[in-house]
């Protein structure tokens, strides 16, 4: 197996198991919100609705796409591990992409996140 770079990109830092694994920037993905017809409430009055859009993804730095980085694990948000389904991105594709695993597989504490112990591609 073969020992690779490993390169965050969520926006935050993460705590994976004893280790934190800092941020090296934030790939994203593109988003517009439009305003939309409120709604009204009886108890809260009324409630503004808005419409998001979804584009493309960006943020990814230059340097990842150096050879001496290539095959690195590149860890990114869910939301950016998604919309990679499908849509090939020619400098992601060249890593192995993965996302933290958020979910039941996460320690907690008090109800947040206090580090994931595995990652999901």
């Amino acid at each position: 197996m073969k020992n690779r770079k490993v390169f965050n990109f969520t926006g935050h830092e993460i705590n994976y198991r004893e280790f934190t694994i800092p941020s090296h920037g934030n790939i994203r993905v593109e988003e517009r919100v439009s305003l939309g017809e409120p709604a009204n409430s009886m108890e809260y009055g009324e409630i503004p609705i808005g419409h998001k859009v979804f584009g493309e993804i960006v943020g990814i730095p230059q340097w990842l796409d150096d050879p001496e980085n290539e095959g690195s694990i590149v860890i990114v948000s869910f939301m950016v591990l998604s919309a990679l389904d499908g849509s090939p991105n020619p400098v992601l594709n060249k890593h192995r992409v993965i996302a933290p695993d958020t979910g039941e597989s996460c320690v907690r504490e008090n109800g947040k996140i206090k580090y994931v112990v595995q990652f999901i591609e």
